[in-house]
């Protein structure tokens, strides 16, 4: 069985390309002020893009944690004697939530 190349994995490439474009960010200046002439400043100048990466990783890892824990914590509830009433109602939450796109959230 032939190994596949790393250089040709895609994967390496997005996360390298990922890495250029958040440490590069700044010298695409000009390219940004060209493309969006009645924005000023074209770029985002009150923090690197690192910690701005760095703050919404650790928000959707606390969210995406809280939510795991919680929904882990009711299906194991409702499948219970315990819970049995209750799962009428967690599943009705569960298809609400369902209903909202990510990019609302």
């Amino acid at each position: 069985m032939r190994r596949a190349d790393p250089i040709a994995s895609p994967t390496l490439w997005v996360a390298v390309l990922f890495v250029a474009l958040l440490f590069g960010m700044p010298q695409l200046a000009p390219l940004f002020q060209w493309s969006f002439p009645g924005v000023s400043p074209p770029v985002f100048e009150r923090g690197s893009f690192f910690a701005l990466w760095l703050s919404h990783a650790g928000l959707v890892l606390v969210a995406g944690g809280a939510a795991t824990i919680i929904g882990i914590a009711l299906a194991i509830f409702v499948t219970r004697p315990a819970g049995r009433d209750f799962r009428a109602l967690i599943s009705t939450l569960a298809a609400v939530g369902q209903t909202f796109p990510p990019a609302a959230v």
